[in-house]
């Protein structure tokens, strides 16, 4: 006798890689059990012990809600999105990196095709855009919820479109609320890169229709096509337009590794310490 392993799914959603509709609390499960599509759902505990490995098993729904991927298992667990609870209440979901410099990074913007217009106003740069799994800004509400809830670092990763790869990494990390206008906080560079986000230290976050830049002469977020912490007005421009192999200020620029030229690729990711 097989035994009823569809009553966990009953009146259970369909899911599959790229539309997530289980009610799991911590995991994508198409995406995690690679198996195809299925009716997925939280009470479906019979199946999803059957499923589960060693390498999951951190992964079941019975098990604590984490507050980031900083509280990941750094082998066990892989790199793949994952539901967060940085503050309680219903959470939300981010994409963790288990694999870069140790793991249990929490990524809050990452670019690689152009796919995905950055070019947006403030409340899409509040609530968060794009593909977790492709092209996407987490949100500003999610970081300030992510960065007041405990000591947290910066990596940032870049490559260009000739392959050469660097990063900025900084020891404190703080995003403020809505009521600062995010102003960031950033401090403690090492890396390969350089200090591009010096200038944009206790600065407000712009976009480009809500100018909160210290420029007097310039409109920084649509003068350079981005959504940033902009000064007068920037050393760095990672929300700026994908404009491919070009070098221009509107692009996605990192200026004291490459100075105008746009990059191929960037990740921006967090970790607590």
């Amino acid at each position: 006798m097989s035994g009823d392993s569809l009553k966990g799914h009953n009146k259970q959603t369909f899911s599959t890689k790229d539309q997530d509709n289980d009610g799991h609390s911590r995991a994508d499960c198409a995406e995690l059990y690679k198996r195809g599509v299925c009716f997925y759902g939280k009470t479906a505990e019979r199946v999803l012990n059957i499923l589960a490995t060693g390498r999951y098993r951190s992964l079941l729904p019975s098990e604590k809600k984490i507050q980031d991927c900083s509280d990941l298992h750094r082998k066990h667990d892989g790199s793949g999105v994952y539901k967060i609870y940085p503050s309680g209440g219903a959470g939300f979901k981010a994409y963790c990196d288990m694999k870069t410099d140790g793991g249990g990074w929490t990524v809050f913007q990452h670019r690689q095709d152009g796919r995905v217009d950055f070019y947006k106003g403030w409340e899409d740069y509040v609530n968060g855009f794009g593909n977790l799994k492709t092209e996407f800004w987490l949100g500003n509400d999610k970081l300030y919820k992510l960065t007041s809830n405990g000591h947290y670092e910066l990596r940032v990763d870049l490559e260009d479109f000739n392959g050469d790869r660097a990063y900025a990494k900084y020891s404190n990390f703080y995003i403020g609320d809505r009521s600062t206008n995010y102003k960031l906080t950033v401090k403690g560079y090492s890396g390969t890169a350089g200090d591009s986000l010096k200038h944009h230290n206790n600065r407000a976050f712009s976009t480009k229709d809500k100018d909160n830049d210290s420029s007097k002469t310039a409109d920084c977020a649509d003068k350079y096509k981005g959504a940033w912490w902009y000064g007068t007005c920037h050393d760095a421009n990672l929300n700026g337009l994908y404009l491919g192999n070009k070098k221009d200020n509107k692009g996605m620029r990192w200026a004291h590794w490459k100075a105008s030229q746009s990059m191929k690729t960037t990740t921006m990711m967090i970790r607590r310490v």
